[in-house]
């Protein structure tokens, strides 16, 4: 139970923290305020991570990411507790995007350090499209929490989908 109440103190914190912190970049676009370039390479990994996710091979995924991911969507939470679990989950929506017979375009990134080059997130926002027609299906916003490890580098720990700024 104490678990629980802290990671959803550490949601909520990270969550109004992200508003404030985070500077709009254009996709490919260095960012030329980051003191130290984390923010830079933060985006860099989950650039790489994305097209991994949707070119490479979903055991290729499991590097960028925790074992134990947190994923809320529409109000409801998973939780990995390993990469078995973690890869099914991927799985999954690989077929549910394939099913929906759908392509995914980014269309900006932005990030912003929360803790002190510890906690980085990756702020996404991307449209679903349609294979058929390419025409745009809806358009969606994703934040994407990386925590620096000492000897493993940037890991992704937890992924939450987010209203655009036209929905709030």
């Amino acid at each position: 139970m104490g678990k629980m109440k802290f990671v959803i103190c550490m949601v909520l914190f990270l969550n109004s923290c992200a508003t404030l912190k985070i500077k709009l970049n254009p996709i490919n676009q260095s960012n030329a305020e980051s003191d130290d370039g984390s923010d830079e390479k933060v985006e860099k990994i989950w650039l790489e991570y994305f097209d991994i996710l949707n070119n490479g091979e979903l055991k290729d995924v499991l590097s960028f990411m925790k074992p134990s991911v947190i994923f809320t969507f529409n109000n409801q939470t998973i939780k990995t507790e390993d990469h078995d679990q973690l890869f099914l989950l991927l799985k999954q929506w690989k077929e549910n995007q394939k099913k929906k017979d759908i392509y995914i375009k980014n269309h900006s990134i932005s990030s912003g350090k929360v803790a002190d080059d510890f906690i980085t997130i990756v702020d996404v926002i991307q449209g679903e499209y349609s294979n058929k027609t390419n025409e745009l299906i809806k358009e969606k916003r994703t934040f994407y929490y990386f925590h620096r490890l000492k000897i493993k580098g940037w890991k992704l720990y937890m992924i939450t989908s987010a209203a655009l700024e036209n929905e709030l």
